[in-house]
């Protein structure tokens, strides 16, 4: 879903770092965007913890940019950052979409080239993404949508053959286009939110692979089109630890017995008891992908468990 021109409302807040990918994480579902730059860099190459860096929240109206506030008050509140000055202020009328696009400049992941309409992208050897502004997530700059672009890449460079995919959360569609986009198979694609589900259909229109993705509005496995499509050679999970975990039987359920998990959306502290919920279904880990706080987990669906009576 694009921005509509208009009026909206934003927050914005100093901080260090350190602290940014929590505040990005608590406030990305409910904002209409979400912009981030840097301000005093230790080194320009790499992102040191005591960087000081600046975020900016949109949303349509003075309640919810309150909202807002709150939330980044109570994330903050259990950090060094407790005192940081949140502003809150009304925006003229404007091209939003055109806006947040300028704002967020085409970033290369591995071999990937994110970028937005509004962006004219050279010929740069990378497979490009076309993501617009809206409101799903999935922008390709949070480090757990980077650490899922990374492991399908691992997973493509070793030459896997994939029929058939399923993106469990997808947000923007970014992850559901690139693996089509890769290994040219069906992907279905699910998202419990209508907006989300909507933003992956036209992302995968825009970037060509609409014939190859199907985005449907399920909650979890809970469709008969995603049960009937299985067994699925790749799996890739970008949500929450607690869903991830709850999900750990059904998801390995419609695994193919060779096939390829990815999961994302949790914290480092999160990881030994996500992989042990998936250990205790039969799945082997095979590779930890992190970046700053977050983590992504690539496991690989071993052999079925004999039970003698």
């Amino acid at each position: 879903m694009r921005f509509e021109e208009g009026k909206r409302w934003q927050i914005e807040v100093e901080l260090r770092y350190a602290d940014l990918t929590l505040l990005e994480a608590a406030l990305e579902g409910d904002a209409e965007a979400i912009l981030t730059e840097a301000i005093v860099e230790a080194h320009p190459l790499e992102n040191h913890p005591d960087d000081v860096w600046r975020l900016r929240a949109l949303t349509s109206d003075e309640a919810s940019a309150t909202e807002l506030a709150a939330r980044a008050r109570d994330v903050l509140s259990g950090t060094d950052q407790a005192a940081a000055s949140i502003r809150m202020v009304a925006l003229g009328p404007r091209n939003w979409a055109a806006e947040v696009e300028r704002a967020a400049p085409p970033i290369a992941v591995g071999r990937f080239l994110i970028h937005g309409g509004h962006h004219a992208v050279s010929r740069s050897g990378r497979l490009a993404l076309r993501i617009d502004a809206g409101l799903a997530f999935g922008s390709g700059r949070h480090q757990t949508t980077r650490g899922c672009l990374r492991l399908i890449e691992s997973e493509y460079n070793r030459r896997r053959r994939l029929t058939r995919a399923l993106d469990l959360g997808t947000g923007s569609g970014i992850l559901a286009v690139a693996i089509a986009k890769l290994w040219r198979c069906p992907v279905i694609a699910t998202d419990i939110d209508g907006d989300a589900v909507r933003a992956a259909h036209q992302a995968a229109q825009q970037n060509h692979v609409a014939q190859l993705v199907d985005a449907l509005q399920a909650a979890g496995l809970d469709d008969a089109r995603v049960r009937q499509a299985a067994p699925y050679d790749l799996i890739v999970a970008n949500i929450l630890a607690g869903p991830l975990i709850a999900l750990a039987p059904e998801i390995i359920d419609v695994l193919a017995p060779k096939g390829r998990l990815i999961l994302s959306g949790l914290l480092r502290r999160q990881e030994a008891e996500v992989l042990a919920a998936y250990r205790a279904h039969g799945a082997l880990p095979a590779r930890l992908a992190r970046d700053g706080e977050w983590t992504t987990i690539g496991l690989r669906r071993g052999r079925p468990r004999v039970h003698w009576s």
